[in-house]
């Protein structure tokens, strides 16, 4: 798997698709590279902020996989990656 850079300065994003381990299509759990950790997936909603004249672009939701167990983090929660 492959990290790739996104630059997401101003967005917001929300939590869409609560927190899930992620498993390949025979449902073995994937885990990370070198590692017996689970990998875990989760989906967000990413909208534009408002610009000073008030318009929003449209967003786009994106499932974003991570390599530590997000705990805490529920439906409709507003949320920042960070690394």
């Amino acid at each position: 798997m492959r990290n790739i850079p996104v630059n997401l300065t101003g967005f917001k994003l929300r939590v869409v698709e609560e927190p899930a381990i992620k498993t390949d299509m025979e449902g073995r759990v994937l885990t990370a590279y070198g590692s017996d950790d689970p990998l875990y997936v989760v989906g967000v909603f990413a909208k534009p902020v408002a610009t000073e004249d008030g318009h929003r672009g449209k967003g786009e939701e994106l499932k974003v996989t991570l390599s530590v167990n997000p705990q805490g983090i529920e439906e409709g929660d507003l949320v920042e990656l960070i690394g």
